[in-house]
């Protein structure tokens, strides 16, 4: 099982599942909905696209980056991070994409 620590979300991954948790009631609800206080958990075969939006710095903006995970059924979960939590989530959206594609994973 893999860790990563994007901006407030905690995300679990071992090859195949993604558990997802927000790290406070807001996040939480953002994530999952109704079922706020259960994780959001995806498997790998669910996730149909990633896309990463580096952070970056504008001007006197920072902003943060965002890993996209478009699902089978239409969802877009958005995961956010800082630039300082940058490793992580690109590890992240390196394990997703890296095996066989995704639409024919089990």
């Amino acid at each position: 099982m893999t860790t990563f620590t994007g901006y407030l979300v905690h995300v679990d991954f071992d090859g195949s599942t993604l558990n997802i948790v927000g790290h406070n009631k807001m996040s939480k609800i953002a994530l999952a909905g109704q079922s706020w206080d259960q994780p959001l958990i995806l498997e790998r075969n669910q996730v149909a696209d990633v896309k990463v939006k580096q952070p970056n710095a504008f001007m006197f903006m920072l902003v943060n980056g965002r890993i996209d995970l478009f699902t089978t059924d239409g969802r877009r979960i958005q995961l956010h991070f800082r630039r300082k939590q940058r490793k992580d989530l690109q590890g992240l959206a390196a394990a997703l994409t890296a095996g066989p594609p995704m639409s024919e994973t089990n």
